[in-house]
């Protein structure tokens, strides 16, 4: 692999029949990020193949931590992450998380580790993830408005 895309495109074909390869790939790439746009969706396919796929939480979010220090993360770059080690760390049973989090990243995280759970046919843990997930995302005056009850 030469650029971040193709690494990332590579990543998402190979990462069902090689999540391992995925991983160690993408732990030895991080100089393939040169813009700061690279920085969210490398996270995210780091977080799906070392969460979901390998159930490797702790290394998914010691990958996650050491990209803050890379030149290319930006604000968005570290919310990105925090996003992403939120979601392991709630994949994982440590919902702390969450706590610096905003309402709508917090839904977020849940609903990816749920997804992330699922995967791994952890279905309980799931579901009450997902339901963490709805709770933040409802809109707080919708039942009002709509004189729904519910």
């Amino acid at each position: 692999m030469t650029t971040c895309a193709e690494l990332l495109e590579a990543g998402w074909a190979e990462h069902v029949d090689q999540p391992q390869r995925v991983a160690d790939r993408l732990a030895s790439s991080f100089g393939l990020m040169t813009e700061p746009e690279h920085v969210a969706p490398y996270a995210r396919l780091l977080t799906h193949v070392l969460g979901e796929h390998l159930g490797e939480w702790q290394r998914g979010m010691t990958l996650l931590d050491a990209l803050r220090s890379l030149p290319v993360c930006d604000a968005a770059g570290r919310a990105a992450l925090a996003r992403n080690v939120a979601t392991l760390k709630c994949a994982s049973g440590d919902e702390t998380g969450l706590n610096d989090l905003s309402q709508e990243d917090r839904a977020f995280a849940l609903a990816a580790a749920a997804a992330a759970c699922a995967g791994r046919s952890e279905f309980a843990r799931a579901i009450a993830l997902y339901s963490g997930a709805l709770d933040l995302a409802k809109p707080p005056n919708l039942a009002t408005h709509l004189h729904l009850d519910v």
